[in-house]
């Protein structure tokens, strides 16, 4: 996720100094990884990088669609219970530490708000970043987004 990160705002900073051709191929990168990542079906906020990145190049429709799938799929994931249980590929979860279910309700509130921010409805969106802050005050890319 952090490449990611480092990729969009690579190519910002490409944009601001006048290099669109060096700017498309970190958005490309992030395309391509997001599609990759796709595959599997699970929605991240590689796909919010992947829509801000074909908004970049100019592919407005597809960018919208990747945000209503984030959307959706963050809907569901806070429509849904999730147990959790002992198996899980979640490598950054201490398994008996952490609840399941408030970090299913987390990512779903995060994802819902990265949709909402750039499908323009900044309300909801402040109240989706809001809402993972009320359950952890710590979550440093929700403090981030919501100052923006």
């Amino acid at each position: 996720m952090y490449d990611t990160l480092t990729w969009f705002k690579a190519a910002e900073t490409l944009t601001t100094l006048g290099d669109p051709e060096g700017a498309r191929s970190y958005h490309q990168k992030i395309i391509a990884m997001e599609q990759g990542a796709a595959l599997w079906g699970a929605q991240t906020p590689l796909a919010y990088f992947a829509a801000l990145s074909l908004r970049a190049l100019g592919q407005e429709m597809e960018a919208n669609e990747k945000l209503k799938a984030l959307q959706d799929f963050a809907k569901k994931k806070l429509e849904t219970e999730d147990d959790g249980g002992f198996f899980t590929s979640k490598p950054a979860m201490i398994v008996f530490d952490d609840d399941p279910k408030v970090a299913h309700q987390l990512q779903g509130w995060f994802l819902m708000g990265l949709a909402n921010l750039r499908l323009g409805n900044v309300p909801e969106a402040e109240a989706n970043f809001s809402a993972v802050l009320s359950a952890d005050p710590h979550h440093w890319w929700a403090q981030f987004m919501l100052k923006k």
